[in-house]
């Protein structure tokens, strides 16, 4: 990290402000490496907080299934450090896609009412753990889709996360996107790769808009 901070301030961008996230068993004071604050990173810390006293006797007994209101209630529960540490939530959790079934964590029973409790409540305490500002708060994931993880729309829930998150952050419901995107055209033959990944996220950003109907930023 010192290095790092060396050659950012050598190079005239200033000295950057270091996160380090809680993971792999390294859950100590950001300071030991030399970071500026820390963050959460939740699924990991499970083992650590007791989560796996709260399995529940579900599916492949070789998974780890643990209720997602019993998520929320410990990690609401555990203690402020000494340090800055900024709090994330997730929307669910489920890598039986990734790791298989028998090797998975699964957390099971989440819905955006309870999403969007969690995520106000830690919005609403996030200024309170920076010297910096206004505080962060890391929802994971966007769209981690082999995890469980994600805000955007599915055939379940549609944009029901997505509008819990707008009202968690913004105090009110998400009004409907008012942007209006050209039609996507295809791309000509001479397009370069800097083209054709500027159309190519034209139509995933309008996908998504037509998707939700929402827009976080209003």
């Amino acid at each position: 990290m010192a290095e790092l901070r060396t050659a950012a301030l050598a190079a005239g961008v200033g000295d950057p402000y270091i996160i380090k996230f809680d993971t792999h068993g390294n859950f100590e004071d950001r300071a030991t490496t030399g970071c500026d604050a820390a963050a959460q990173f939740f699924p990991h810390g499970t083992t650590e907080i007791g989560l796996e006293d709260h399995r529940l006797p579900l599916g492949n007994p070789a998974n780890l299934v643990i209720s997602y209101d019993d998520v929320v209630a410990t990690l609401r529960q555990q203690p402020v450090p000494a340090w800055t540490r900024y709090e994330c939530v997730t929307p669910g959790w489920d890598n039986t896609a990734r790791r298989g079934d028998g090797r998975s964590l699964v957390v099971h029973g989440s819905v955006p009412e309870v999403y969007e409790t969690w995520l106000r409540e830690v919005v609403q305490r996030a200024g309170d753990r920076t010297d910096l500002g206004p505080g962060i708060v890391f929802v994971n994931a966007w769209n981690e889709w082999a995890e469980g993880a994600h805000l955007e729309p599915d055939a379940r829930w549609g944009d029901a996360f997505l509008r819990a998150t707008g009202r968690a952050v913004r105090g009110h419901e998400p009004v409907a996107s008012t942007v209006s995107l050209p039609s996507p055209a295809t791309a000509p033959p001479t397009a370069n790769f800097e083209e054709l990944y500027g159309r190519l996220y034209a139509r995933y950003v309008d996908l998504q808009r037509r998707l939700s109907a929402v827009d976080l930023a209003a």
